[in-house]
């Protein structure tokens, strides 16, 4: 049985094959689009149950408005580079979690 879906945006092809892998390897469908392709997938965001989005520099804050915008209900995931400049607060009030990656079990 697949679990609920989650809805991936980030401009970062690598990072978003990463997650991607993992969320599957965890039985959840994902939906992977890019920043300029997620308008028309948010049309449909009842279809998911979180939506993960990785940090792109200038489009950061407005990419995030719009999805916390027509997915207030949802968790929303922000992913940012381990070595990345601080998330500012302004950013960290529109997100669920902030989550570094590479992501390192220890």
């Amino acid at each position: 049985m697949v679990s609920p879906g989650i809805l991936l945006i980030d401009d970062n092809v690598i990072r978003a094959q990463q997650v991607e892998t993992i969320l599957k390897f965890l039985e959840y469908g994902v939906t992977a689009v890019g920043s300029g392709e997620c308008q028309g997938v948010l049309q449909e965001i009842d279809d998911y149950a979180a939506v993960f989005v990785g940090a792109a520099s200038e489009k950061q804050a407005s990419l995030l408005r719009i999805v916390s915008d027509k997915a207030a209900e949802l968790p929303i995931f922000l992913l940012v580079e381990k070595d990345s400049q601080p998330v500012s607060s302004a950013i960290q009030q529109m997100v669920t979690q902030i989550l570094e990656w590479p992501t390192v079990y220890s």
